[in-house]
């Protein structure tokens, strides 16, 4: 789902939420956006992540990077999140919550707010490359590597 509104840190912006369904346990999810290892197994490329609040973050060999603000192991995770190609000083928010609605599976819900109309290039299709880069970059390849398709 994409909308317009928001609010991010930039106080404007474009906002989208996605519901993705996983055959694993929310800690599993939880060790897949946060530790070092697995994020290089399915991202193919240098990250940084220390999982505290308030601790910086960086993904894709820097070009996303931002602040964690809220972590709750097992449960949320809140960033601060920029795409390099965003304008300076652009921030946007991110909340993930990870529910287990059964044994065995989680649902894990995604809502970003901030996403500026265009990038640096004047490009002004920022929501759709933000939207299908967690659809296809992360979510979709943490299914490929980690065998947990829905």
């Amino acid at each position: 789902k994409k909308s317009s509104g928001g609010g991010g840190a930039s106080g404007s912006g474009k906002s989208i939420e996605l519901r993705e369904e996983f055959y694993c346990r929310p800690c599993d999810m939880f060790e897949c956006l946060m530790d070092e290892g697995r994020v290089r197994a399915y991202t193919g490329s240098h990250c940084s992540i220390v999982r505290e609040a308030g601790a910086p973050f960086s993904l894709f060999n820097g070009s996303v990077t931002g602040t964690l603000v809220e972590v709750v192991t097992n449960e949320r995770v809140v960033q601060m999140w920029r795409n390099s190609s965003w304008p300076q000083g652009t921030l946007s928010r991110v909340e993930i919550t990870l529910t287990s609605p059964s044994e065995g599976k989680t649902v894990v819900t995604l809502k970003q707010s901030g996403i500026p109309e265009e990038d640096d290039y004047g490009n002004s299709n920022t929501v759709d490359v933000t939207y299908q880069g967690w659809r296809g970059q992360i979510f979709g390849r943490i299914r490929q590597c980690f065998g947990f398709g829905c």
